[in-house]
């Protein structure tokens, strides 16, 4: 059975990268995720509570393009900075 994407269109949902829709979307978001928290612990929100650059770097893992390495290395940095 394929999943339609929109009932009142019978439009069947995009394939990304051989995965479902849903998944290619979280895929695709999850560094932006990274991102976005990234910046909200380095400067103290306190919406992220206890959220650590730990966290940020696990939202980070598996990607394996040059500028997604680079954002690790430096979750890292700062990660390493901010314990001591």
């Amino acid at each position: 059975m394929t999943a339609f994407c929109s009932e009142k269109a019978q439009a069947p949902c995009p394939q990304i990268n051989g995965s479902s829709h849903a998944e290619g979307v979280q895929s695709l978001f999850t560094p932006a995720f990274a991102v976005a928290a990234f910046g909200q612990t380095l400067r103290g929100d306190a919406l992220m509570k206890d959220f650590s650059h730990a966290d940020v770097a696990a939202l980070a893992r598996g990607q394996t393009d040059f500028w997604r390495q680079e954002f690790l290395w430096l979750v890292g940095v700062a990660g390493s900075m901010k314990e001591g």
